[in-house]
């Protein structure tokens, strides 16, 4: 028997599918196939702060810990329909964020000049530039969303 040394970075992925055509499929839950369960991914849950919520497949949560103390104070995701939705300690819940903003995936979060902002990522344009949207929390709530250039 062979066996294969997966490293990560880029080429796990196609290790991985070497691995596969050679082992035989990964273990999925009966009657299904790893490949199958992976194509029809809509959702995954999220728990914080005893609240689940729900994020899009292959979409990161972003925990902000926005006074530095090593406790997430807030988090956020990208819904599986696209919006963003947020919760902390004393919001009773996972919420959506104001002025109804779509994005792909979230981008970072940072307490900085005062505020509190967070960041999210779109799909390229038709220039196929980056695209990336903050809204920062100021005067007592969220501000619209803006793009940031890089």
């Amino acid at each position: 028997m062979h066996r294969i040394a997966l490293r990560l970075g880029v080429a796990a992925a196609a290790m991985t599918a070497l691995a596969t055509v050679a082992a035989g499929p990964v273990t999925a839950a009966p009657g299904t196939s790893a490949r199958s369960e992976a194509a029809t991914c809509t959702s995954v849950a999220v728990t914080r702060f005893d609240h689940t919520g729900y994020k899009r497949c292959d979409t990161r949560t972003m925990d902000a810990d926005w006074n530095n103390d090593g406790n997430v104070d807030e988090s956020f995701v990208v819904a599986p329909d696209r919006t963003i939705r947020h919760i902390n300690a004393g919001s009773g819940g996972w919420k959506e964020m104001p002025y109804g903003f779509h994005a792909d995936d979230m981008f970072g979060a940072k307490a900085q000049y005062g505020m509190l902002c967070v960041k999210v990522w779109l799909k390229p344009g038709i220039f196929n530039e980056t695209l990336i949207y903050a809204s920062c929390f100021s005067d007592g709530s969220w501000q619209p969303w803006w793009r940031i250039y890089v």
